[in-house]
């Protein structure tokens, strides 16, 4: 893993995704408030999207691509269906 383990406070890139929850997580920028390492491997949650974690192995590799996609986007969070962001 090229990128360091990220620290509470620290600035990442995260992807966009669905959750199970029916909620829609726009990819962007996003600050760290969890590290931690357990079954799934290391994870890390970001202040933007509350309750979710990703796995930090798959999401390093992706830091300098992310970054070129969003750029200074702000990540987030919306119910799916939810039309502010288009």
């Amino acid at each position: 893993m090229s990128e360091p383990i990220p620290q509470v406070g620290d600035v990442i890139y995260v992807e966009r995704g669905d959750l199970t929850s029916g909620t829609w997580v726009r990819g962007g920028k996003a600050t760290v408030n969890r590290v931690l390492s357990d079954w799934r491997g290391l994870c890390v949650g970001v202040v933007e999207v509350p309750g979710t974690l990703w796995n930090w192995e798959t999401l390093a590799p992706q830091q300098a691509s992310l970054a070129a996609e969003y750029g200074e986007v702000i990540a987030g969070q919306k119910m799916i269906g939810d039309r502010e962001w288009e």
